[in-house]
């Protein structure tokens, strides 16, 4: 009993409500301007929106009409009434909603399917026939009088105001009455929803803002972008908004642009509202486990690929500092604020976005007057240009960022290649800032603490600079992996950060001995950790064990194993082992080869998601290369059968693992050829041959009792070949 509640015990897990198998959110645009005195970004985000195209189809195959019928819904199965209970009449005139209200109530009494009585509640508004609608069963009842009987027109609020009096029990309040009609899932956490429109729009003019090119397709994409439309229902609740169109019950029927009004809360976990070093109010994202979501609602899955735009308005005095391609479009509106516009052209999961607003200003640098800033070589046709932001009262400090980042991003580029973006911003975060850098896409975020002054904390700035490849361009397919994202830039952390420090002329001995004083101090650490902390928090890929017994289904919710731990956020196993296990990799070719494997790996994996699971391509290649091994023991393919499950994968895979069981005579899986033989008569001429020159004469007995348990079906031409091979005849 004890261990179905703990495998069900997701508390310390993140959940990933968005439907993405169901929709996909291609682009965002968001219009936000802070308050600095509320501590809340308010504005609007638009949402450009396409359906799964399988799901499509399906769809396309079992409807007739893209509207829903009420006779077709479990919950008015049986029951006339239904229709007529659950729509409103709306007034003539467009405008606000009306403060008149309405509600029915359906008993059991009525032949409807529902074996407790419900509410209905009708928002009656006067804009072409729409209304929201809130589903509430019996039991608090009550609660839902009282709220209808103060009932003040605004509907988003008679949610949020009911939610509240009845517990937070939200489940109740957040599913249309049509159980049918098609929902848009959103992650969030911690915002406010005004309402939610839909942004009316041709498939063309669609089509044409999405051109490569069309030069002017952005501000087409603004243009679209800022239209308001007519209402679409939603709910809000604990991680996630919900949204739907009434009678519209298939995704590729849901509207194709959706406009979100909402703000911020000021304890929105996605942002971090404090005083800068120099006593000024500030807010940046700081890498909080639930991501971007109480920042904006999104799809909030490493699949959910993105691309985006972003207007933020701030008073004179501030900066803006966000991801994106380029360096910010800054202008200044009729009311004296300053707008900064961003976008991206890369397609990455929204968890990758950053912000940050404050006072900061810029450290500008003049080589040539500043004796204690060391002139890096002209390497600008090798490297991006980068600026460095910092409170005032720290521009003192900027000098080592200035001599150490041009080369650190000249060394990154010549080992792994190319920077894949245009920029690199480098931000000096508040001192509460629980880690020593984070790296979102163009943005790098420092703790003040790197700024020793004699470069000897630099070595994070490297080891950020690197997540520009691994984490970013190049991602995990699941949050769990992370030793693929940090283990990767920790290993290369100290080869760059040596080869800085040698240009710089602060390393008088050599590459190999920094890097073995760096290895002893990281497996002390590593060694701590395993003894202090739980197994379940030092595996690789804890995601798995739930992966091989739970698939995802429409109605369950995935989660990200220990996500919301916080014992996991300081922890460094995960960047340790990854380490290790690449130096261990770079100890069986050299450093120079394995430094060019991994140039290879980012080329072939640019844009990508990634993971420690072998494709079926990468299964056969690395089986095929195991049978050029002349002897391996029968523990090694055991493990490594008891790893892969080699017979639950393609019959190229199966075929090679049986050629390994031929080879090395291991008699516990003589079974699996038996199978092979049985299931997979195309492929299995060959490994007739293979058991027959194997010269055992049990693997010769495998072969003629599987050829005699299928010979009566055989093709003709087969049957020849493999009796010839077995009897000589």
């Amino acid at each position: 009993m004890e261990e179905a509640e703990k495998s069900t015990d997701h508390s310390n897990d993140l959940p990933l409500m968005a439907n993405i198998s169901d929709i996909h959110v291609y682009h965002y645009v968001m219009c936000l301007r802070p308050s600095m005195v509320e501590r809340i970004l308010s504005g609007w985000i638009t949402l450009f929106c396409m359906p799964n195209k399988q799901l499509d189809a399906q769809e396309h195959l079992n409807s007739k009409s893209p509207y829903h019928q009420s006779e077709k819904s479990p919950t008015s199965a049986n029951c006339d009434k239904f229709d007529n209970c659950r729509e409103s009449e709306c007034s003539d005139n467009c405008g606000e909603p009306s403060t008149e209200h309405s509600y029915s109530r359906i008993s059991s009494t009525d032949n409807c399917s529902s074996s407790e009585p419900s509410f209905v509640a009708h928002a009656l508004c006067s804009d072409s026939g729409e209304h929201s609608e809130v589903h509430h069963e019996n039991p608090q009842e009550y609660s839902m009088d009282a709220q209808l009987a103060s009932y003040d027109g605004n509907y988003p609020l008679l949610v949020e105001s009911a939610t509240e009096r009845i517990g937070n029990n939200s489940e109740h309040l957040a599913c249309p009455v049509m159980s049918k009609e098609f929902t848009l899932i959103l992650d969030s956490d911690s915002i406010v929803v005004y309402s939610v429109k839909e942004v009316e729009v041709d498939e063309e003019s669609l089509k044409n803002c999405f051109d490569e090119g069309n030069p002017v397709c952005k501000s087409d994409i603004w243009e679209i972008s800022r239209r308001d439309g007519p209402d679409l229902c939603f709910s809000v609740e604990e991680n996630c908004v919900k949204i739907w169109k009434k009678r519209v019950c298939y995704s590729h029927m849901f509207p194709k642009v959706v406009k979100i009004h909402y703000h911020t809360k000021p304890d929105g976990q996605s942002l971090k509202w404090i005083l800068d070093q120099s006593k000024s109010l500030c807010v940046f994202t700081h890498g909080n486990w639930i991501n971007n979501r109480s920042w904006f609602p999104s799809q909030d899955a490493p699949t959910a690929m993105a691309t985006w735009q972003a207007e933020v308005k701030v008073t004179k005095g501030y900066n803006v500092i966000m991801s994106g391609d380029t360096n910010p479009s800054v202008t200044e509106s009729k009311e004296g604020l300053k707008i900064f516009q961003f976008y991206s052209d890369f397609k990455m999961p929204t968890s990758t976005l950053s912000i940050a607003i404050g006072q900061w200003t810029e450290s500008v640098i003049n080589r040539e007057k500043e004796s204690n800033v060391v002139s890096p070589p002209d390497i600008s046709e090798r490297t991006i240009p980068y600026r460095v932001f910092l409170p005032r009262m720290l521009h003192e400090s900027a000098p080592e960022l200035h001599s150490y980042l041009p080369l650190c991003l000249q060394i990154v580029t010549d080992i792994l290649g190319s920077h894949p973006f245009q920029r690199q911003d480098v931000l000096v975060v508040p001192r509460c800032f629980d880690s020593l850098g984070m790296a979102s896409p163009s943005v790098l975020y420092l703790s003040q603490s790197v700024l020793a002054g004699d470069f000897s904390m630099c070595v994070r700035v490297a080891h950020e600079i690197c997540h520009t490849w691994f984490g970013i361009v190049i991602g995990p397919r699941d949050w769990t992996e992370e030793w693929l994202t940090e283990g990767f830039c920790t290993y290369l952390e100290d080869i760059v950060h040596a080869k800085v420090m040698k240009l710089l002329g602060h390393h008088t001995g050599g590459i190999v001995e920094y890097r073995e004083l760096r290895d002893i101090l990281k497996y002390r650490t590593l060694a701590a950790e395993i003894e202090n902390t739980s197994q379940g928090l030092q595996l690789l890929r804890p995601n798995k064990e739930e992966d091989d017994v739970r698939r995802p289904s429409e109605n369950s919710v995935q989660y990200v194993k220990d996500g919301k731990n916080p014992d996991k956020r300081f922890m460094q196993v995960h960047y340790l082992k990854g380490y290790f296990l690449l130096r261990f990799l770079e100890s069986i070719v050299g450093l120079e080869q394995f430094l060019e494997i991994l140039k290879n790996y980012v080329s072939y994996f640019h844009g990508k998601l990634v993971s420690s699971e072998m494709s079926s391509d990468s299964l056969v290649l690395f089986l095929e290369m195991l049978l050029d091994e002349k002897k391996m023991s029968p523990y090694l393919l055991q493990s490594l059968h008891s790893r892969y499950r080699f017979m639950e994968c393609n019959a190229d895979v199966q075929h090679r693992w049986c050629e390994l069981v031929i080879k090395h005579k291991v008699d516990k899986h003589y079974t699996d050829i038996k199978s092979f033989l049985v299931n997979h008569q195309a492929m299995g001429v060959y490994l007739y041959g293979e058991l027959v020159l194997a010269g055992s004469n049990k693997l010769k007995q495998i072969a003629q009792a599987s050829f005699h348990l299928i010979k009566s079906e055989m093709e003709p031409d087969s049957y020849k070949t493999v009796h010839a091979m077995l009897y000589g005849k």
